[in-house]
């Protein structure tokens, strides 16, 4: 026997404990501790000496025992300081033990602290405990979810475990994150900056802080701001220096009001305004933040209201832009205009431009109003629902499409068909497809189209494509050949043209070089033997054509008012006509009488009695008689129909003149542009500011930039 303990004791490794050898007996499936000299310390006479993990170690000169499937502490002279009651014993420091016991009404384990005393100092209640910093880190777990808070080195709870993680910064001060990634300080047991930062960084100097975009600085060693969160950056450079955003001004086009942001910059979207923080979207109306520290995306603002998603969480919102809530936490949220429609958990909410709910029932499926009326799907059929939620057309169809006012498109038992808005068919369900027109509509079956009036009366059918224009409809016979069908269904140009289209009212088909005309009851106003090659375009009752390889024009009636001998011509404005002879361009008028001579490089049309023209290589102004009223020496001239013209001289410098050519700004300016209400951008030494068209300034010229946006001036201080 005595053979056989050396045996065993020379397999199992000696532990060191100061300057001292300690072993492991075991002995008859039973364990205790002998010392270096093999004297019996702890007599083997538990289940294991060491501890749960499988560690055999000392921690002063107590170790684990476990004795009758429980674990306890014992010290190296066989005295037991505590009981065998844990479910878990392991060394956690070289001061605690690390101890778990079973929940009462679950096989879930919950950790405490014991102490080399055997005194329980952390009671065990906590899904996790392990050493920082100066203190331990606490967790719970609740649904899947594990929290994490701190205890300091007195055992006391600084932050309860209702945080995803905690950093120890030092012995004085902690950080704490929470579900939605927001940062608060502790700080000497208390919360110091429960702000809900989105990040920030320790120095020797201080804390740099940032929320929402912006930047902040936290005293190192107390609770102060040494600069509150509203900086673009914060700098340490032999000192903290801080950059702040630029300012922006928010006017009406008037200019009767001025509100100031700050921001990198500011966009417009739909009804509200958004400035842009180091990339962070804040929503802003008439200049307050309505999105506080949360993280969202707008995604639209109409009509008095906000939708917003959540980008941390997915979730969707609908509210009122003064903040008042309506739906939150949906799956997705649209507006067609007239209603809002709300997906969560696969189902779908209506509810009126009011907010207000309108039918207590979900739905499998919807689709944007048609005729104020609301196409529902429930248990794989559709209906319709009225302004109210009523139910107007019963779940009995296999889709809906689009409408009119009287009358809507449906599908049922797999074919489509036409319904007014008491049910009654109009156009039996017969058809592939359903198409409404201007004033018709297009029912397709196979090859072969079929039109209808709005009354259900049938007006033409072929074995054509017809295709809608809008004002008409073009027939498709084949690949090559097309002609023209008016909104009433009456053929206007047989489908045997190359091109067709739509011009002055009247309608053209091209085939073979020469063109057609006619008007909306099919009368002639051009024919093929009349030789025309093109028609081009209409102004003043009077259509472009091209003949013999020379431009002219036609009357309404097709009669040749001004002759083919032009190789240029653009339409007439105000009488007159810019045409190009001999080389060169001049004007005529409706009788072809030659009014300014062709000798111009190019020309606009007359305005106001005036016209842009290029002379030996500058541009000018011409008067009505033909004589300048701007001398041709600039190298551009941007005409606006209401307003005036932007010149820009050889030197790019840039002026203005009114309607009747009279300058009003002399060009002295890097940049002007027209933005409509009378009034001008300017843009001179670099500095940008607002003019009206008599010269006056209306905004002085201290602003780096300077934008519109929607109705409104959008403007960069300097």
């Amino acid at each position: 026997m005595r053979r056989l303990f050396l045996l065993l004791v020379i397999t199992i490794p000696y532990l060191v404990a100061g300057n001292h050898q300690y072993q492991i007996i075991d002995k008859n499936d039973r364990q205790g501790l002998a010392n270096g000299a093999g004297e019996e310390l702890i007599p083997p006479i538990y289940d294991r000496i060491g501890w749960s993990r499988g560690e055999v170690e000392l921690v002063g000169d107590i170790i684990g025992y476990k004795l009758n499937g429980g674990w306890g502490l014992i010290t190296i002279n066989n005295k037991v300081l505590t009981d065998p009651d844990f479910y878990h014993l392991s060394i956690l420091d070289s001061a605690h033990i690390k101890a778990a016991i079973k929940g009462r009404f679950s096989n879930k384990l919950f950790f405490g602290l014991i102490d080399t005393e055997g005194e329980t100092v952390v009671s065990c209640s906590y899904f996790d405990i392990e050493p920082l910093g100066s203190g331990f880190e606490i967790s719970s777990y609740d649904h899947g979810s594990i929290k994490k808070g701190f205890l300091n080195d007195r055992y006391e709870v600084v932050i309860d475990a209702d945080y995803t993680s905690v950093e120890y910064i030092d012995k004085s001060l902690l950080a704490a994150k929470n579900e939605d990634g927001k940062w608060s300080f502790y700080r000497d047991n208390m919360p110091s900056y429960v702000n809900h930062f989105d990040h920030f960084e320790v120095s020797a100097k201080g804390i740099i802080v940032r929320r929402n975009g912006m930047y902040g600085l936290l005293a190192r060693n107390s609770s102060d701001f040494t600069y509150d969160v509203q900086y673009k950056d914060i700098l340490w450079n032999d000192g903290w220096r801080v950059l702040d955003f630029p300012d922006w001004e928010i006017s009406s086009l008037g200019l009767d009001s001025v509100k100031r942001v700050k921001g990198d910059s500011v966009a417009l979207r739909d009804e509200i305004f958004i400035t842009y923080l180091n990339g962070t979207q804040e929503l802003l109306i008439d200049g307050t933040d309505i999105f506080g520290d949360r993280n969202v995306e707008l995604v639209m603002a109409k009509s008095g209201y906000l939708i917003t998603r959540d980008l941390d969480f997915g979730k969707w919102k609908l509210s009122k832009t003064n903040g008042r809530t309506i739906i939150s936490d949906q799956d997705s949220i649209s507006f067609d205009g007239l209603y809002f429609f709300a997906l969560n958990e696969k189902k779908w909410d209506i509810y009126n431009r009011f907010g207000r709910k309108l039918s207590l029932k979900r739905y499998d499926e919807v689709k944007h109003s048609v005729a104020n009326m609301i196409p529902v799907r429930r248990n794989e059929y559709w209906g319709l629902l009225d302004f109210q939620g009523r139910q107007s057309l019963s779940h009995k169809y296999d889709d809906i499409g689009e409408g009119t006012e009287k009358m809507i498109a449906v599908r049922y038992l797999g074919e489509w068909g036409v319904l007014d808005l008491f049910g009654d068919w109009v156009i039996p369900p017969r058809y592939d497809e359903i198409e409404f027109c201007e004033n018709l509509i297009k029912a397709n079956r196979g090859m072969s189209t079929t039109l209808f009036g709005y009354g259900g009366e049938e007006v033409f059918k072929g074995g054509v494509e017809i295709i809608n224009m809008g004002t008409y409809l073009k027939v498709k016979e084949s690949d090559t050949t097309f002609g023209i069908l008016s909104g009433r269904g009456e053929m206007l140009l047989d489908p045997v043209y190359k091109t067709v289209g739509e011009i002055g009212g009247m309608y053209f088909g091209q085939l073979d070089g020469s063109f057609v005309l006619v008007d909306s009851v099919a009368n002639n106003r051009v024919r093929p033997e009349d030789g025309i090659e093109k028609i081009s375009g209409y102004s003043e009752g009077y259509f472009k054509i091209k003949k013999d390889g020379k431009w002219g024009f036609i009357d309404e009636n097709g009669k040749l008012r001004i002759a083919n001998r032009y190789t240029g011509s653009r339409l007439f404005s105000e009488s007159y006509c810019a045409v190009r002879l001999n080389g060169g361009w001049g004007y005529v008028d409706k009788s072809e009488k030659l009014v300014v001579q062709p000798i111009y490089e190019e020309t606009g049309d007359y305005d106001n009695g005036l016209a842009v023209v290029k002379y030996r290589g500058n541009y000018g102004i011409l008067g009505i008689d033909g004589g300048w009223v701007v001398k041709p020496q600039f190298e551009r001239i941007g005409h606006n129909r209401g307003s005036g013209y932007i010149l820009v001289d050889q030197e790019q410098k840039v002026g203005v003149a009114d309607r009747n050519g009279k300058f009003v700004l002399t060009p002295q300016y890097e940049s002007v542009e027209e933005v409509g209400n009378g009034l001008l951008i300017v843009k001179r030494k670099g500095k940008m500011g607002i003019m009206d068209e008599k010269g006056y300034v209306r905004v002085p010229l201290n602003y780096k930039q300077i934008e519109v946006k929607g109705d409104y001036f959008v403007m960069k201080l300097d």
